[in-house]
């Protein structure tokens, strides 16, 4: 139903890029950076967390992946009241949830978390922002871990990819295994329209892309 596709669009989006990319094929642990999360999307707490990427994580515990670590770091969780580290079971896999507050290239992660197989962000807004270019660098160069980051229509990715040219990403960076912004298969289904641009529509990940 529309519902289900929306409540699940960031697993699916997040599963599917995975696979894009043959990143969830034999391993049996991984780590995965959501940046930009914010409690009221990607979850304040494990339990949050787990209930919206849970399709995600079935699937990739049923491939064999035994350890899930999500590390999600995100300027608004700065004053909420939100856990470092919480774990929580599905079915046969541990995922642990880890929450830092701040913008991703200036916080400190260590140990644990200082590593990434992937780094995704949802609807991270880079044509408007700075500061995604050296978080950017931080998942390319510090973690050599892919970047995918969704945008909420075909306009708003195209400047996405503009603004990140702007910021000295040339176009290698979107090559194979990357891609170039496209049409995502598990967008939202339910969009709404912009208030300032025209009417536009805003559908929640409608299009991705991906720098490696």
């Amino acid at each position: 139903s529309a519902s289900d596709r929306d409540r699940c669009s960031r697993a699916y989006t997040l599963i599917a890029a995975l696979a894009k990319l043959g990143i969830e094929d034999s391993r049996t642990a991984l780590t995965i950076h959501i940046v930009g999360a914010t409690s009221r999307e990607e979850g304040g707490c494990a339990s949050e967390t787990v209930s919206i990427f849970k399709d995600a994580l079935q699937l990739l515990g049923e491939a064999g992946v035994q350890r899930i670590t999500l590390v999600l770091v995100g300027e608004a969780f700065r004053g909420q009241k939100i856990p470092i580290h919480e774990s929580a079971a599905v079915e046969s896999c541990h995922v642990d949830c880890m929450y830092v507050a701040g913008l991703y290239h200036e916080v400190n992660l260590v140990g644990p978390l200082a590593k990434a197989d992937a780094v995704i962000s949802y609807q991270p807004g880079i044509w408007g922002y700075e500061s995604w270019g050296p978080s950017v660098k931080r998942a390319l160069d510090d973690f050599e871990a892919p970047f995918i980051f969704t945008s909420y229509n075909y306009p708003e990715a195209d400047l996405d990819a503009d603004k990140l040219q702007e910021l000295q990403f040339d176009e290698a960076y979107w090559n194979s295994p990357g891609w170039t912004a496209e049409k995502n298969p598990f967008s939202a289904h339910t969009g709404r329209t912009c208030a300032v641009n025209d009417g536009t529509p805003l559908t929640e990940q409608d299009w991705w892309q991906c720098l490696v």
